[in-house]
């Protein structure tokens, strides 16, 4: 027994027009969603709350990428950043205590710690930055401020310590002048040593001294080697 199966053309054109009409669905549909999404990035979002300070542009002027529109401030959460030489970029690092005082406020001084280290040298400078985050709760610190900051880059439990400015220097090395006691006489030594960490004031002397030594502090500019001095208290 043969069956034969009849399609009337009534039923091939609404298939056709169900696909025609859903292709022109999904089309308009990529349309609308792109057309939100040109939408979206007509809306300006701070990345923070904050207050107006300045507006730059004026509605229905045209806006372009990179130009300002306006300046918005969060006074509650400040960054403080500063430019360190590259000679201590082994002993700075995230995590070391930092005190900032600053010039405008006098009686205000910060205890926080450094944040985060640039990964790069500048090289004109021959620096690298480091940034530190301060709560300002009372908002009373502006941006832009200037800053002092110490940083506690070296410690130690015990070292020889003298001031910088009796350490000479000669075509052997770094020298100083100590006391030898001879019989009843004491005598201007030259004392070759080797510097260790040092600032303005003060210096470290990792090698050349021992705890018995008397170093000459005051009028070390007046002696020389085998000069006989006497002690004055």
């Amino acid at each position: 027994m043969n069956t034969m199966l009849i399609i009337s053309e009534k039923e091939i054109g609404s298939e056709i027009q169900f696909l025609e009409a859903k292709s022109n669905k999904e089309s308009l549909e990529k349309k609308l969603k792109t057309l939100n999404s040109q939408l979206e990035m007509t809306r300006v979002k701070a990345p923070f709350n904050g207050i107006v300070e300045k507006i730059f542009q004026k509605e229905g002027e045209l806006g372009t990428p990179g130009r300002q529109l306006v300046q918005l401030i969060n006074l509650q959460k400040l960054y403080v950043n500063a430019e360190i030489s590259e000679s201590y970029i082994s002993s700075i690092t995230k995590g070391t205590p930092v005190i900032i005082s600053l010039p405008s406020y006098p009686e205000i001084e910060l205890k926080t710690e450094i944040h985060r280290t640039g990964n790069s040298i500048n090289a004109q400078s021959r620096t690298f930055l480091i940034q530190m985050i301060i709560n300002n709760r009372a908002e009373n610190i502006k941006p832009n401020s200037l800053a002092v900051l110490r940083i506690k880059d070296f410690s130690t439990d015990s070292a020889f310590v003298v001031p910088t400015a009796i350490i000479k220097k000669d075509i052997k090395g770094f020298y100083l002048y100590t006391i030898d006691h001879i019989k009843k006489k004491q005598i201007a030594r030259k004392t070759y040593i080797q510097k260790g960490v040092f600032n303005a004031n003060k210096t470290i002397v990792v090698e050349g001294l021992t705890k018995e030594q008397q170093v000459i502090t005051i009028g070390y500019n007046l002696v020389t080697d085998g000069d006989e001095i006497e002690i004055v208290k």
